[in-house]
């Protein structure tokens, strides 16, 4: 859960006096600098560098197993980067976090899934599906159990949860599935956490290959007002018109997937100043038959517009090792789609874009 980081910052150090002379100004020096990269939006490298700085001279000054050297290395695992948070050594790491936080709190206690989720979003395939299973199912019996005082925080928890599993690839994914019906029930169609099940049971029907009740699922939040929904909720309204663009492409209903390309351009998520930008759907280019089989391989280099409905346009081959690539690859981004350039407004033309397609047998 990379959004736990203000609230694990947010928790009492707890200073016990056998600690209090060993490694004080070290630690006190690299937490402090710590947080002010924090307040001033640091970039991503330093920012991780003073955060793994904050765990370790922590570590050294408050001990392995004190739940201060805990919230530290939550925190560093809450600003690295996906490759390295799903490390083995993050993994580790994870560990480490849970099992101080599985001595500190009560088995059912909350604050316990905190540690559980990170330590749920450092695994990333299904050669770990045991550890996952393990942390999920633990996180579901914390939220079971405190559902009656935390009806909508150990519903979300729960989503939470389900969501990682169907990025990991466990079956309980499945979970999602009944979460949207039982919400829907429980809160209300239009209520946020209503939205957001559907939102994940639509990524896990769009996965499963159950396209049409994925149109649906993901449908429920894109129709909504945006202005209404929480900060939370933009993103995933967002990913929802952008599933909905690939899927009715798919389904060869672009008349349709061209509302979802003018909504995304209306929300501010349209194409930019890039020179390169990422197309929402998007049909890789075939390789030349002739060429698979006699190893023939190769670069081609596109000029191209967008225009005011997110269609590729004036497609023109800068460099290309022969014309059937060029073919290949016109005709691929003829089907690609795009949210278009928002001014005043209004969707307008966007010039001279290119890519590159690179032509190579495995």
């Amino acid at each position: 859960m990379r959004g736990c980081l203000g609230i694990i910052l947010m928790l009492c150090f707890i200073v016990s006096s056998a600690h209090a002379n060993n490694g004080k100004e070290q630690f006190q020096q690299s937490y402090a600098a710590f947080q002010e990269a924090l307040q001033t939006d640091a970039n991503a490298v330093e920012l991780t560098q003073l955060a793994e700085d904050a765990y370790q001279s922590g570590e050294r000054y408050f001990g392995t197993d004190h739940i201060n050297t805990a919230n530290l290395k939550l925190s560093y695992l809450n600003v690295v980067d996906a490759h390295t948070l799903r490390s083995r050594t993050s993994q580790l790491l994870a560990e480490e976090v849970v099992k101080i936080y599985r001595s500190f709190y009560d088995a059912n206690d909350p604050e316990r899934t905190v540690a559980l989720l990170v330590a749920l979003n450092t695994l990333s395939s299904q050669s770990d599906l045991d550890t996952a299973n393990d942390y999920y199912d633990e996180i579901i019996a914390i939220a079971e159990t405190n559902t009656a005082e935390q009806p909508s925080a150990m519903f979300e928890l729960r989503i939470e949860a389900a969501a990682h599993m169907l990025r990991i690839g466990s079956r309980s994914s499945h979970d999602l599935v009944d979460l949207a019906e039982t919400a829907s029930a429980q809160f209300g169609s239009q209520h946020h956490l209503t939205l957001l099940a559907n939102f994940h049971a639509g990524r896990y029907f769009e996965a499963a290959q159950q396209h049409d009740q994925a149109l649906e699922a993901f449908t429920l939040l894109a129709a909504h007002d945006a202005e209404s929904l929480p900060a939370a909720l933009q993103d995933a309204k967002y990913m929802s018109h952008a599933r909905l663009v690939a899927l009715l492409e798919q389904q060869g209903r672009s008349d349709e997937a061209t509302q979802h390309c003018l909504a995304i351009s209306q929300m501010g998520y349209g194409v930019q100043d890039e020179r390169d930008p990422t197309p929402l759907y998007r049909v890789p280019p075939e390789y030349p038959r002739p060429f698979a089989h006699n190893g023939v391989e190769g670069v081609t280099t596109v000029r191209y517009d967008i225009d005011e409905m997110g269609w590729v346009r004036n497609i023109e081959i800068l460099d290309s090792k022969h014309k059937l690539f060029s073919e290949s690859a016109i005709a691929a981004m003829q089907q690609w789609r795009f949210a278009p350039r928002l001014h005043e407004g209004e969707t307008v033309v966007t010039s001279d874009r290119t890519t590159r397609f690179i032509f190579e047998l495995d």
